[in-house]
């Protein structure tokens, strides 16, 4: 997710996050729920096990819930609402997080995990214009 990338890029004037994961724990349960495969409890268990050990970070370390709280750039949110992975009210919930700098929103109607740009571009390109224009980014 580019927001955990941001507070080290001291570059960016803005930020535009599309279909953002809240904590990483959210979208392997949701691909595990969806396989109904095995139980969800001791495959992320075992999952966060083999993350530790073999990258060095758990499932705790990836939340951009608690990075965005301190992003002071502007953040351009948007998201689907016929996402599967990461689940629609995340976007809110991140939005919500937000607590310093400026903020905007935008659903798509229809449009699947990160395919925002993909499928409503003209309406996407609009609305980031605006949100850009109304930040004094252009």
């Amino acid at each position: 997710s580019v927001m955990l990338a941001v507070p080290h890029l001291k570059w960016f004037s803005f930020c535009a996050e599309d279909s953002g994961y809240g904590d990483m724990r959210d979208p392997v349960r949701s691909i595990l729920k969806r396989h109904r495969i095995f139980p969800v409890s001791p495959i992320m268990f075992v999952t966060g096990l083999i993350l530790k050990v073999k990258r060095g970070f758990t499932f705790s370390d990836v939340r951009p819930f608690d990075t965005v709280k301190n992003i002071r750039i502007p953040m351009f949110f948007t998201h689907g609402d016929n996402d599967i992975l990461v689940l629609p009210d995340t976007v809110h919930r991140l939005y919500d997080a937000k607590q310093e700098g400026n903020k905007g929103i935008v659903m798509f109607e229809g449009v699947s995990h990160a395919k925002c740009i993909l499928k409503e571009h003209v309406k996407y390109g609009e609305e980031l214009e605006r949100f850009l224009r109304e930040n004094a980014i252009i």
